[in-house]
């Protein structure tokens, strides 16, 4: 199987060239066997289906994606997943996983998707500095809490993601899990420039419910192995949770988009 994967590559950050450009590595880094694994904060809620429908395009192999908080800004995470409705079928070119139960790639080995979202539950709360754009640029948030309204995005994407992974998981012929989210599910996924997060920071860089959920499922299911890819914080993060669960972060930075090859460790 060959992988390669995407994530924040923010493409509102570059010029028609720079994307064009982008769109030739795409194309010259991928074949038909290929299964692009993409993490989120491709673009803006404006130019989304755009954008996105310029990877699927470009991508000679199979696409499977989710979204970030900077896709949603200047719509809703409703509204943009009903734009991307049409990218809900699996055996779909390009496939929105939070749309999907999972895509079987080979026997036993299946893609899990969900966008998630961070939670406000991890490192310390309280830091009046810490004002996120999400904020006043997404829909959901209007007019209410910015923390209670994060945890309840949270928790709603938990949910789903555990009924697709006991689902998945209930049948014994699983035996591998690629889980693509954007929002790091643990703390030590989530770095900056390398090092451990600010603790004011933790609360919105990372998710503690979808992280619970990923680890409850391991646990239970442990003769399964599971790999997450996610992105969010732009540093490279590397974690062992368990014998049978891993977690990389993508490295990122803004006008700089990339596509980069990626293997499992655990299998």
């Amino acid at each position: 199987m060959n992988y390669r994967w995407i994530s924040d590559c923010h493409l509102d950050h570059i010029t028609l060239e720079e994307l064009k450009a982008f769109h030739k590595t795409v194309r010259d880094n991928t074949t038909m066997d290929t299964v692009l694994l993409v993490t989120g904060d491709i673009t803006s809620a404006r130019r989304l289906y755009e954008h996105i429908d310029g990877l699927g395009q470009a991508c000679r192999g199979k696409m499977l994606y989710v979204l970030g908080n900077h896709d949603r800004w200047g719509s809703s995470l409703a509204q943009c997943e009903r734009d991307l409705r049409p990218h809900g079928l699996p055996q779909g070119h390009s496939v929105f996983m939070d749309l999907v139960d999972s895509i079987e790639l080979e026997e036993g080995l299946h893609v899990v998707g969900d966008s998630g979202w961070y939670d406000g539950r991890n490192g310390l709360q309280g830091n009046p500095r810490m004002i996120l754009n999400d904020w006043s640029y997404i829909g959901e948030y209007r007019g209410k809490d910015e923390r209670k309204c994060s945890a309840e995005i949270a928790d709603a994407r938990a949910l789903i993601l555990e009924a697709k992974l006991r689902k998945l998981c209930a049948d014994p012929a699983t035996h591998n899990v690629i889980v693509i989210t954007h929002v790091p599910p643990f703390p030590e996924a989530a770095l900056h420039m390398g090092r451990p997060g600010d603790d004011y920071a933790q609360p919105w860089f990372t998710s503690r419910v979808i992280g619970d959920v990923i680890d409850q499922i391991a646990k239970e299911f442990f003769w399964v192995k599971f790999e997450v890819l996610c992105g969010h914080t732009h540093s490279r993060a590397f974690y062992k949770r368990d014998d049978n669960l891993v977690v990389q972060t993508a490295e990122a930075a803004y006008g700089d988009p990339r596509i980069v090859p990626w293997t499992p460790t655990l299998w």
